[in-house]
């Protein structure tokens, strides 16, 4: 009867632990999240069933480092916003028919883990100078009001 209850009990927390973590995985990473929580699944799995001591298991795989800093993940999280930011203004522009040069995206993320929009570098074309209050608009209607720095190339 424990036998029983043991695997059931794996088999919901399995479930469980699989379903949570799949609603907060980005999609991208999915597959392989689904790839490792199988083979987790089947160990656990394996070692209920043959009754099998996993509490040296640390030994065999190594100790697990997370090297990645709390800096160091919010900076892949600006860079990746900033990257999504850029090909956000600039389809936003080229739906205007403004073709950018080149475009950047400036972000911030304060000590409570807010994520702001700073500032946009755009580089046009000379031919667009008579249309920066529109092009200043349009940002500010579709992202809010921030620093918006426009160069021209002669």
């Amino acid at each position: 009867m424990s036998f029983l209850r043991n695997i059931t009990l794996l088999i919901c927390t399995a479930s469980l632990i699989y379903t949570a973590v799949l609603m907060l995985v980005p999609d991208r990473f999915r597959r392989e999240i689904r790839s490792v929580l199988a083979l987790a699944a089947a160990v656990a799995v394996g070692a209920v069933i043959t009754n099998a001591d996993l509490s040296d298991l640390s030994g065999v795989f190594g100790e697990i480092n997370m090297p990645q800093s709390l800096e160091s993940r919010d900076s892949l999280i600006q860079e990746e916003l900033e990257e999504r930011l850029c090909d956000y203004l600039e389809s936003l522009l080229s739906e205007q028919g403004i073709n950018v040069k080149k475009l950047t995206v400036g972000t911030t993320i304060d000590g409570q883990r807010r994520i702001s929009i700073t500032d946009a570098g755009i580089e046009l074309d000379s031919v667009y100078r008579e249309r920066e209050s529109e092009i200043r608009a349009l940002i500010g209607e579709k992202i809010g009001e921030i620093e918006v720095k426009i160069s021209y190339e002669d």
